[in-house]
C-alpha cells in the first residue's frame, strides 16, 4: 500500500524527470532560491513578546523563553524585540524581576543579547542574536519616587509606559472615564525618562494624557501598540489628534494586530 509521503515523494521524482533538458529548477521553487528580502534589513518589534502560543506547553518547567521561541525567532530574520518585563506593582519585584531577565540572558548569550543602545541593535544583527530591549507597560512601580527612573535606566529599562488601563499617580489609563492628564508627579517622572533616555510609551494611555506627555517630553515619544480610533471606535485606540502629535514631534506609532478591537468585536 503506498502511503501519502510515498506518493508524494515518487510524484516528484516523476515530474522532475518530464522536464525539458537544461530547464532550470528554479522555475519550480523560486521562493527558495531568490535572495532572503530581509537578510541585510535590522527588523524591530516594538512591544511583543517570544513564545510559542500555538503548540503544546512545552514539557518540564517552564522557561523565561522556550529553546524552541529562540530558535523561530532567530530564523525569522527578527533583529530585536521591546519585551514588556513583568515585574508587578512594587519596585522590589520589579528589580528581582530584571535580575531574573539578565541571568537567562546571560545563560543564552549565544542566541540572545540585552539591549542598551541602538549600537547593541546593530551588533545583534551582526553577531546572529537577537536583541532583548528591556520594557514595562506601566509606571506604577515607581511608585512616588522619580529617582526611582534612575535605578531602572541603571539596569538596562529603555522603555517605560506611563499608564496602563487603569489610573497611576502620572495619569489616566486608556479605562479611566475620567480622563485626568498628566500629573504634577507625571511631568516630573517623564522629565526623569527624558534625561536618562529612556523611551515615555503612551499606549493604553488615556487621551489627555497622551497629549500632555507629547507636549512636555523633550524626546521623541512612542505609542508602541496601538490602534486608529478613527476606524474602530474604542477607548484602547488612538484618536487622529494624538496619533499626529506624536507624529509631528519625531514619535513613532506601531499598530497591533487584535481582533478583538476590531469594529463589531469589541
Amino acid at each position: 500500500m503506498t502511503g501519502r509521503r510515498s506518493f508524494l515523494r515518487v510524484s516528484s521524482v516523476a515530474a522532475l524527470g518530464a522536464l525539458p533538458a537544461g530547464r532550470a529548477l528554479a522555475e519550480l521553487t523560486p521562493h527558495r532560491l531568490q535572495p532572503d528580502p530581509i537578510a541585510d534589513k535590522i527588523v524591530v518589534n516594538a512591544l511583543g513578546f517570544l513564545d510559542e502560543p500555538y503548540g503544546p506547553p512545552p514539557v518540564g518547567p517552564r522557561a523565561i523563553i522556550s529553546p524552541g521561541a529562540i530558535a523561530a525567532a532567530k530564523s525569522s530574520g527578527l533583529t530585536a524585540i521591546n519585551t514588556t518585563i513583568p515585574g508587578g506593582d512594587e519596585f522590589e519585584n520589579a528589580v528581582a524581576a530584571i535580575g531574573r531577565y539578565d541571568a537567562f540572558i546571560r545563560a543564552n548569550a549565544n542566541d540572545l543579547l540585552k539591549v542598551h543602545t541602538t549600537d547593541d541593535i546593530r551588533r545583534a544583527k551582526a553577531e546572529r542574536k537577537v536583541g532583548i530591549i528591556y520594557g514595562f507597560q506601566n509606571a506604577t512601580m515607581v511608585g512616588d519616587k522619580a529617582e526611582r527612573v534612575d535605578v531602572f535606566a541603571d539596569l538596562g529599562m529603555r522603555c517605560i509606559q506611563l499608564t496602563y488601563n487603569l489610573r497611576n499617580s502620572l495619569g489616566s489609563g486608556a479605562m479611566d472615564t475620567a480622563d485626568q492628564g498628566l500629573t504634577p508627579f507625571g511631568r516630573e517622572v517623564v522629565a526623569r525618562l527624558n534625561a536618562r533616555r529612556v523611551m515615555v510609551d503612551l499606549s493604553h494611555s488615556a487621551r489627555q494624557i497622551c497629549l500632555d506627555a507629547a507636549r512636555a517630553s523633550t524626546t521623541p515619544i512612542s505609542i508602541n501598540h496601538t490602534g486608529c480610533r478613527a476606524l474602530s471606535d474604542v477607548p484602547r485606540n488612538k484618536t487622529d489628534e494624538e496619533l499626529k502629535l506624536v507624529a509631528d514631534r519625531g514619535g513613532f506609532v506601531g499598530i497591533y494586530f487584535m481582533m478583538f478591537l476590531a469594529r463589531g468585536r469589541e
